[in-house]
């Protein structure tokens, strides 16, 4: 593919994903945004720092889902559920 254009980038799986000679990628939301252009400028520093955050101690997300599936009731969501 030679060009993209994504209104709403959100996470970028599909950009990251794919090889585009030119992207054009815009979202509403300035901190994602800005999230981006630092990964442009300073990826070495910013996957330096995140992987500080990659250990079992900093996971929570099997926390979370073992929370969530407590208090779910089968075969539905809870409705206003908060971690």
């Amino acid at each position: 593919m030679r060009r993209a254009f994504r209104p709403f980038v959100e996470s970028a799986a599909v950009f990251l994903n794919a090889e585009y000679a030119t992207a054009w990628l815009t979202d509403v939301n300035p901190d994602l945004i800005n999230l981006y252009r630092a990964l442009q400028s300073e990826s070495h520093a910013f996957v330096t720092s995140a992987r500080a955050l990659c250990t079992p101690e900093h996971n929570r997300a099997y926390a979370y889902r073992a929370r969530f599936n407590r208090l779910a009731t089968p075969g539905s969501a809870p409705c206003g559920f908060s971690i």
